[in-house]
This record gives C-alpha cells, sequence and structure tokens, in this order.
C-alpha cells in the first residue's frame, strides 16, 4: 500500500462528508450556506482529480527485465522466459504469494502489447487462489500479428477504487510496467 491510498480515503470521507453537509443545508433551506459547500466540494474534487491526472500523465513506463517480479500487495507475476516461433509466442510466467495466507489475485487482467496495440489475453490459472508462500507456475502460448516487432506483456490488477488512487498503475492516464518479450522471431 502506497502513502496515496490512505490519501484517497481521506479525500473520499471528506468529499461524502461535504455532500451530506450541503444535503442537511438544502433540506434546512440555508441556500446560501449550501452554496458554499457545493463550491467547497467542487473544488475539493477538482483539485483531487488535477492531480490524479497530472500525476498520471507524468509517470513513464517501465520496462521490467526477465526475472523481475510486479507486485500488487502481497501476490506478485514474474515473467521467468518467453520465446518466439513466428506468431506464436511463448511466455513462462509465476504468480508468487508473498503472504501468510492464502489469496487470490482482485480481478487480474493480462494484455500482449504488440508494436503498440494492447490485445488482451486470457490466463489460464491467473486468477487461482495461491497458497501462502508458494508459487504457481503459469505458461502461456500466445498468437500475435504478422511482422510485429515490438512485443511486450502487460499484467494489472483491478478492483475498485484503483483507478481512483493517485498513482496507481489503474488511474487516469499512467504508464504501465511491461515485461520486453521483443525477442526476434525463430522460424523452423
Amino acid at each position: 500500500m502506497t502513502v496515496f491510498v490512505p490519501i484517497f480515503l481521506l479525500v473520499f470521507l471528506l468529499a461524502v462528508t461535504l455532500l451530506l453537509r450541503c444535503a442537511y443545508q438544502l433540506a434546512r433551506r440555508r441556500w446560501a450556506d449550501a452554496q458554499k459547500t457545493a463550491l467547497v466540494l467542487t473544488a475539493f474534487v477538482f483539485v483531487y482529480t488535477m492531480t490524479l491526472i497530472g500525476v498520471g500523465l507524468g509517470s513513464e513506463r517501465k520496462l521490467l527485465s526477465m526475472g523481475s517480479d510486479k507486485c500488487f500487495d502481497d501476490w506478485c507475476v514474474k515473467v521467468d522466459s518467453a520465446s518466439r516461433n513466428g506468431n506464436q509466442v511463448l511466455v513462462r510466467l509465476d504468480a508468487i504469494n508473498h503472504g501468510r495466507r492464502a489469496q487470490a489475485p482482485d480481478s487480474p487482467h493480462a494484455f500482449v502489447v504488440a508494436d503498440g496495440r494492447t490485445i488482451p489475453v486470457n490466463v489460464p490459472n491467473l486468477t487461482n487462489k495461491i497458497e501462502g508462500g508458494s508459487t504457481n507456475p503459469i505458461e502461456l502460448r500466445v498468437t500475435i500479428p504478422d511482422n510485429t516487432r515490438n512485443l511486450a506483456l502487460l499484467v494489472t490488477e483491478g478492483g475498485s477504487p484503483s483507478e481512483l488512487v493517485i498513482d496507481d498503475e489503474n488511474s487516469p492516464f499512467h504508464a504501465k510496467s511491461v515485461w520486453n518479450l521483443s525477442a526476434p522471431p525463430t522460424t523452423k
């Protein structure tokens, strides 16, 4: 958990409090007070939204090396190897639980990024529960478009409200961390 998760929770609670205060003032027909509260709420949400977008736009794409982990709380994904034969790619990866208890990832998604085009892929066993302190090896076979030169694998973990947390990879315009799979194609 980053420092931005508690900040998001604080901002959310403050926004709900201001919204309830505004509703109370409207119910009591205190129009001027309700207008001031609505103005503060709007300014507060605007500043948070601009910060969320600004941090996302300022983020840089991270290129992960083979064997390096990409972690989401206690569980991680690691690409062990990738081989390419024509338009077929075989990726060996591990889903790792660094926690003590068994857990399943919160709605993980995987994508192949082929020459800048993001293609969703189904990764079998990625959503499976993983025992605490253990590793689940996964083999992924993907067919990519012919003549693809730049190839990467992107794994994300969904689950709301990650899209609204500043500096979360799922937030708007935030750069993603990917593994480079661009080994030159081999032929038989």
